[in-house]
């Protein structure tokens, strides 16, 4: 159990280091498709476990700038919590796709929505829903991917899952 919970810490630890001191956005880029595939293989067996199909329907992108392993902790961020707001099973649809410029990530769960009043305030720091959550990852995520000079958008309903859509330019 003390070993669980010096886990549990560190974690919290990790991910309120990682929002207090971000990691500057050096020159690079990275094959938007292939990195969310690397993000699926990392989630599989957890979707398996919780009884969510995952898809990915991979638009038509070239490389984007960027650092890959930021964007792929933001995405692995947003999936992760998509399959949390699944625990009876339901979908999980990455599409990627290419418009004026930018590239679009869009991450949609059959979940349980998200309430309006939580939509305000879900990017805020130490803000979650989860009894055992840190409320930092959407907050880590944000600041992410406005480090790459994008955007999150996000569709709700309670009751009707919800999507995330990362914005990122593309060229």
């Amino acid at each position: 159990i003390l070993i669980r919970e010096v886990e549990r810490l560190n974690g919290v630890l990790e991910d309120f280091l990682h929002f207090a001191r971000p990691v500057p956005v050096e020159p690079g880029s990275f094959e938007l498709n292939q990195l969310v595939r690397e993000v699926f293989d990392l989630v599989r067996q957890q979707a398996i476990n919780s009884r969510v199909e995952l898809s990915f329907k991979a638009g038509e992108i070239d490389e984007i700038p960027g650092q890959a392993e930021q964007i792929r902790q933001a995405l692995l961020n947003l999936i992760l919590n998509a399959l949390q707001a699944m625990p009876d099973g339901g979908t999980l649809a990455v599409t990627t796709l290419l418009v004026n410029k930018q590239a679009k990530i869009m991450i949609t769960d059959s979940g349980q929505g998200i309430a309006e009043q939580d939509r305000q305030r879900i990017f805020n720091p130490f803000v979650t829903t989860r009894s055992e959550g840190t409320g930092l990852g959407l907050a880590i995520t944000q600041r992410i991917v406005q480090g790459h000079s994008g955007h999150i958008e996000l569709v709700s309903s309670p009751g009707a899952g919800a999507t995330f859509t990362v914005c990122l330019p593309a060229g």
